[in-house]
């Protein structure tokens, strides 16, 4: 029996994306489960928020990455995701990161604040 390899390239993408990459899907949940994919959700944005405090880009990048696994709509882990990829000099991938919660939250101030200073030019965030 052969099993076919197939690679697949995770840079540039979401973990989320990696997975879905890979066919690994999350079961239906039931309210119990909903329950407790918000507690999960909340308590990696704590520990996100505790490693950009503590000056950790990179840690706070997975940390806010796995919340938007469990909560793909999390406004605020979004303009976090994208304030810290500004920090790090992602630029483009901040600008994604904001117009997506823009796609989400049209009125959102922090957002559009966020969105017109990484276009005015050099990562200033």
């Amino acid at each position: 029996m052969q099993v076919k390899k197939t690679k697949i390239s995770a840079v540039g993408k979401t973990l989320s994306d990696i997975l879905i990459d890979k066919n690994i899907s999350f079961p239906e949940t039931s309210c119990k489960s909903c329950t407790k994919l918000k507690e999960m959700a909340s308590s990696l944005f704590k520990k996100a928020v505790y490693e950009l405090k503590n000056e950790n880009p990179i840690d706070a990048i997975g940390f806010l990455q796995a919340v938007l696994i469990y909560e793909p709509n999390n406004i605020k882990a979004m303009i976090n995701l994208g304030v810290t990829y500004a920090e790090l000099g992602f630029k483009e991938k901040a600008i994604q990161t904001i117009e997506n919660v823009l796609q989400i939250d049209p009125d959102n101030t922090t957002a559009k604040t966020n969105l017109e200073i990484l276009k005015e030019g050099p990562c200033p965030i």
